[in-house]
Parts: C-alpha cells; sequence; structure tokens
C-alpha cells in the first residue's frame, strides 16, 4: 500500500480538526436546547479538544516535525479512555484510525519527510 504525501496527510487532519469542532459544537449546542449532562458536557469537551490536536497535528506535520507522533497518541489514547470512562466500550473507529496515520507517519518518517 502506498504513503500518502505529508501535504495529503495534514489535509486529512484539516479536516479531522473542522470536524471536532463541529461536533463538539453540536453536542454543544444540544446541551442548549434539552439540558447539560455529564456526557454531553463530555462530549463537547474531548471532541473540541481533539479537533485541537488534529489542528496541532497538521501544523506539525506540516513542519516536518515528529511531535505529530505523540500528538496522534495522545489523541487516540484520549478519545479511547473516554469512551471506556462513559461506558460506551473501545472506541473502535479511533484505534484503527488512528493505526493507520501512526503507519502514514512512520513511512513518512522512514522517507526523510517528518524528522
Amino acid at each position: 500500500m502506498n504513503t500518502l504525501s505529508k501535504a495529503s496527510l495534514s489535509r486529512i487532519f484539516l479536516i479531522g480538526e473542522i470536524l471536532g469542532i463541529l461536533f463538539g459544537f453540536i453536542h454543544f449546542s444540544s446541551g442548549l436546547t434539552s439540558e447539560f449532562t455529564s456526557v454531553i458536557i463530555g462530549d463537547t469537551v474531548i471532541n473540541t479538544l481533539n479537533g485541537l490536536l488534529w489542528l496541532g497535528a497538521a501544523w506539525l506535520l506540516a513542519k516536518g516535525k515528529r511531535e505529530v507522533i505523540w500528538v496522534i497518541i495522545v489523541g487516540i489514547l484520549a478519545s479511547v479512555l473516554y469512551a471506556f470512562a462513559i461506558g460506551r466500550g473501545a472506541n473502535i473507529v479511533s484505534i484503527v484510525a488512528g493505526a493507520f496515520f501512526l503507519w502514514q507517519l512512520y513511512a513518512l518518517r522512514k522517507q526523510g519527510e517528518v524528522n
């Protein structure tokens, strides 16, 4: 399987940022129309923070910084731990997508595009 380019992966991370913040806003607005439960507040916070992590990952990747790998790992762990904490179980989508992105970042690092 081919490796995505650094620019393509950065764009995907930017889309993740937009979606994360959008989902955070959706959860926040649902709390405004009903009531703010601990799950709605938690979903708002985790989605917004994940959106900001994706933004940081896109910025670090564009600069070719290897810290992007740690940012992605933190995002995966936060998502999985939050899902377990509120009783949703394993967040398979986050795990699989995160593993794919880490594999792509590792390949870019081997090519010398991420230092």
